[in-house]
């Protein structure tokens, strides 16, 4: 049996989930105490299904307690600077899928060095032609925050204004932009 606080106002009660009354947290619409929970405070927008304990506790990313190498670089995969879309649309994405955090957030990768870089583009990013490559240094020197998240190498800058604003400020950074040479084409 696995005991959940509720922490969303403004209900501040423990419910028991077990596996008769809501299939391990996912409310199948049973009568129980957490399928009424489940109808009556949950947004709209969630699917039946979604594990319910991921609602009844803050929705902020995984972080590591990991310090950044000095002089490290951050990989981005290919944004164009013509067509900065689906940055924005990741960033919107990441903002809604963990509302908690209050920031927008794109995905990158540590690197230590440039032979990292290139181990990065062959292991994680290899669907990718372009790679944009941003010092630490000068994400955070702009006011961006680089967080060590989910597995190593793994990290999200993060950032508080618009997205539209904030992609375009990364943009605006010194970056280098290089060829991915482990770059597959699908269908290959």
């Amino acid at each position: 049996m696995l005991s959940v606080q509720a922490r969303r106002a403004p209900l501040h009660r423990s419910y028991n989930v077990t596996p008769n009354s809501c299939e391990f947290g996912r409310c199948r619409g049973r009568s129980s105490d957490i399928a009424s929970f489940c109808a009556a405070t949950l947004p709209d927008h969630v699917r039946p299904g979604v594990f319910l304990v991921r609602w009844l506790t803050k929705l902020i990313p995984r972080s590591r307690r990991a310090a950044l190498p000095n002089g490290a670089l951050v990989v981005v995969r290919g944004m164009t600077q013509d067509e900065p879309a689906i940055s924005i649309r990741q960033a919107v994405q990441f903002q809604r899928r963990f509302p908690d955090f209050g920031r927008y957030g794109l995905s990158g990768f540590v690197a230590a060095n440039d032979d990292e870089v290139v181990d990065l583009g062959a292991h994680h990013l290899d669907p990718f032609a372009r790679l944009f490559v941003f010092e630490v240094s000068e994400l955070i020197g702009a006011g961006f925050e680089v967080v060590a998240t989910f597995r190593n190498p793994h990290v999200t800058i993060t950032f508080v204004e618009e997205p539209e604003a904030g992609v375009g400020r990364l943009l605006a950074l010194r970056h280098e932009i290089r060829n991915n040479p482990a770059f597959r084409e699908e269908g290959r």
